[in-house]
């Protein structure tokens, strides 16, 4: 993980990586850009009662405490809309009480990062209803994965009508929408690999905070891409 070197190379930072916008949560610890300890919570849709023991959990295990850490790195959307508040207030309240750096990590960009190697097209669908997906699009170029798609609302059959092929599908949008996705050269990576991971939060948001690219801690708020269906309702009844 570690690749930088000098002035920003990150040598001794004590790194807090938080996964929580599915139904399953994690979080990493890192030291100098090296994973130093990993912990996935033990029950689904649990974030609010998992994530803050887990932390603990792990820093104790290190002897680190909450004001010891660095930077942190939080998965921000598109995703779960309670998951994704839970995970980025903890990580808020960290940057801005402890004056920790704070890195906001695309969590389509953190599924994409589950494909195998020799997967060249990569795409991420996330079901959000109403026949919808939220999805974005990858290719492999030297070796990484580049966007080519940015994170977004679409229908599942004009994703992959428009996506190049062959084409390597990830994510649970996978099982809500399979006969939208059918189409040749269309394929449907194994259920292992739809799940997004604090290893990989922690990936990418090492390589964006080598390159300066910090979050604001008072203005981050959820990529949501679509309202939150609640919302939505309390419009329609209100006049929103």
């Amino acid at each position: 993980m570690a690749e930088a070197s000098g002035e920003n190379s990150g040598n001794g930072l004590k790194v807090l990586a938080i996964e929580t916008s599915s139904r399953v949560g994690s979080l990493a610890l890192a030291f100098g850009g090296e994973l130093v300890a990993v912990e996935e919570f033990r029950r689904n849709l649990r974030h609010v009662a998992e994530l803050l023991p887990a932390m603990k959990r792990a820093t104790g295990q290190l002897g680190w405490r909450a004001e010891d850490l660095d930077e942190v790195y939080v998965s921000a959307g598109p995703g779960s809309f309670t998951g994704l508040r839970i995970g980025i207030t903890v990580a808020k309240t960290l940057a801005m009480a402890c004056g920790v750096r704070l890195v906001a990590v695309n969590s389509i960009e953190v599924i994409a990062a589950n494909a195998p190697a020799g997967a060249i097209n990569v795409g991420v669908v996330l079901d959000a209803k109403r026949e919808q997906v939220f999805a974005g699009r990858f290719q492999r170029q030297d070796g990484r994965l580049v966007t080519t798609l940015e994170a977004c609302l679409t229908e599942p059959r004009k994703f992959v009508a428009d996506s190049p092929k062959p084409i390597l599908l990830l994510g649970e949008g996978a099982r809500y929408h399979q006969e939208a996705l059918k189409a040749e050269g269309v394929e449907v990576g194994a259920e292992s690999l739809w799940q997004p991971r604090a290893q990989a939060v922690c990936k990418i948001g090492w390589a964006m905070g080598r390159k300066g690219e910090f979050a604001d801690p008072v203005s981050l708020g959820p990529i949501y891409l679509r309202v939150p269906e609640a919302e939505e309702l309390w419009n329609k009844r209100h006049g929103g």
